[in-house]
């Protein structure tokens, strides 16, 4: 994702990635009021069938696990392609084994779940902590400013955007 990102943005990248995670901190902003309002499991269920009815909120509740279901598949079908570059195999084969092991892990327990996401969320931290180790001596060499065009800023934005998006949702 990134290299498309750079791709479409050149070295303003930066500022795609900025913008994208200031829309996505308001979209993150909008789900904590509708959370707050509405507490339990499904909140926008619940509020569009307060505002407009059971079956909008049915639908809207329908559309929700909808983009829940599209985007694990996305994140799946990632992870896929990844499985199979390393060991070979199709890429639903990976796919397919990463969804009944975390749904494994998921009904084993909670405890096991938390520590899983903390070890994950450990690994991207120190792939972010080695990009910055290596770009460190780049530092003030580039041209931070030169994007090829003000449109590829806001198409690597969009890009970033359905990636902040995607994992949101999981």
């Amino acid at each position: 994702m990134i290299g498309k990102a750079a791709g479409l943005a050149g070295n303003m990248v930066w500022f795609s990635f900025l913008f994208a995670g200031a829309t996505a901190a308001l979209s993150a902003l909008s789900y904590m009021e509708l959370s707050s309002m509405y507490p339990r499991a499904g909140a926008e269920y619940e509020f569009v069938k307060r505002a407009f009815g059971e079956r909008v909120g049915l639908f809207v509740g329908l559309l929700v696990i909808g983009v829940v279901v599209i985007t694990s598949s996305a994140v799946a079908l990632g992870f896929g392609r990844y499985f199979s570059t390393i060991f070979g195999g199709g890429n639903l084969v990976g796919a397919v084994s990463l969804f009944f092991v975390l749904s494994f892990i998921m009904v084993y327990g909670i405890k096991e779940s938390a520590r899983l996401a903390i070890f994950i969320t450990l690994i991207e931290l120190l792939g972010l902590l080695i990009i910055i180790y290596v770009g460190l001596p780049y530092l003030g060499t580039v041209n931070y400013f030169e994007a090829p065009e003000l449109a590829g800023i806001f198409e690597a934005s969009t890009l970033i955007f359905l990636h902040f998006s995607v994992l949101k949702t999981l």
